[in-house]
């Protein structure tokens, strides 16, 4: 059955279906400022390469492979390559070819996996999963060229898919890779994420999108639902049990974040200033590392950010803790490396930042 639903894209959230009790929110702690750099020293500029792209050719960035190789994609006489590039030692290997129309690409937090959404058709994708060699896994069809993957990072085998049509509806899927089988369920958000092998989540939004929505459990295996006492959740994501759910104080100035475990118990949870722009708050995207740590950024004042500059702060939040890692930078989308010590950063992720130091070094020119 198809669902249909008024899509406020931008505001997806995760949660847990244990209510947790309540605690103060922790401090931000600041480290040491470090001046920042628009290149790094010369022992850097010296072991690291720059990747120089053919601007009629290059097409995009995707993320990090490893600590030091970066996936990128470029189009050569009709065909879309994907590449990886090692930036300390300059070495470019091809990976895969395709010469049907690549929409999008995903890398599995494993590394181990690259999912490639290709347009068959206007009324049909494929998705394409392959190894890091290039080796071709798994293939699926689905009757919709415009889809949302949300990737099991605790299991590569699990994909959730959701296919939207031309009348804005839409069905949820999960791909299993073992089994080869496409099993639809019921969610009236398509914007659908994992909590274990089991559970999806899902937000029930409320009737404004600024007071948000409350949080549903989807056991996919059996079909079944059930609404977590978990509400006013305006934005949430969530990592190998490890979840983080952000929502407004009462009187709308700041936000608190919580990271809840497995078991319900609130991890670390912490507050910043709120931004919006009338219709929806603006929430800055996160990265989950490896070892379940966490790096986002935080507004540093309050405000809407239609009327304003706004500025912003890299923090770290591990073992409790949240540290900031650089203060006063503009806000810009991120991705980090695997360990966490680099990101790239800037409208074509052009640009890798180093936090310790805090330093910046443009490695692609295009």
């Amino acid at each position: 059955m198809r669902n249909f639903t008024l899509l406020i894209i931008g505001l997806i959230l995760v949660l847990t279906g244990c209510q947790p009790e309540e605690t103060e929110p922790t401090d931000v702690i600041p480290v040491p400022n470090q001046q920042v750099s628009s290149d790094l020293g010369e022992q850097e500029k010296e072991e690291w390469v720059a990747y120089t792209a053919n601007p009629d050719s290059f097409y995009q960035t995707y993320g990090w492979l490893s600590d030091s190789e970066i996936l990128i994609a470029e189009i050569e006489e009709g065909n879309y390559i994907l590449r990886s590039y090692n930036f300390k030692n300059g070495e470019k290997k091809d990976i895969f070819k395709e010469s049907m129309m690549v929409i999008n690409t995903k890398i599995h937090s494993s590394k181990e996996f690259i999912a490639l959404h290709i347009s068959e058709s206007p009324a049909s994708a494929i998705i394409k999963i392959i190894k890091p060699d290039g080796t071709l896994v798994e293939e699926v069809k689905v009757e919709s060229s415009e889809l949302y993957i949300d990737w099991n990072d605790e299991d590569a085998s699990l994909m959730m898919i959701t296919a939207f049509y031309e009348d804005w509806s839409f069905d949820t899927f999960v791909f299993d890779m073992n089994t080869k089988n496409l099993t639809l369920f019921e969610s009236s958000d398509p914007f659908v994420k994992w909590l274990n092998g089991d559970t999806l989540l899902s937000l029930q939004w409320s009737e404004h999108a600024l007071s948000g929505g409350q949080i549903v459990k989807i056991h996919w295996r059996t079909g079944e639902s059930e609404l977590t006492d978990l509400s006013n959740v305006v934005f949430f994501d969530a990592y190998r049990g490890n979840l983080l759910a952000v929502h407004p104080k009462e009187d709308e100035k700041e936000m608190i974040y919580k990271i809840v475990g497995s078991n319900g118990e609130i991890v670390t949870e912490w507050s910043a200033p709120a931004l919006s722009n009338y219709s929806q708050w603006f929430i800055p995207e996160v990265q989950w590392l490896v070892d379940g740590s966490m790096i986002t950024l935080l507004p540093v004042n309050q405000g809407l950010i239609d009327e304003t500059a706004p500025e912003f702060q890299y923090v770290k939040v591990q073992n409790g803790a949240v540290e900031v890692f650089e203060e006063k930078v503009a806000e810009a989308a991120f991705n980090c490396s695997p360990d966490g010590s680099l990101c790239l950063s800037g409208y074509e992720s052009d640009h890798i930042i180093q936090f310790d130091p805090f330093k910046v070094w443009k490695w692609l020119e295009v």
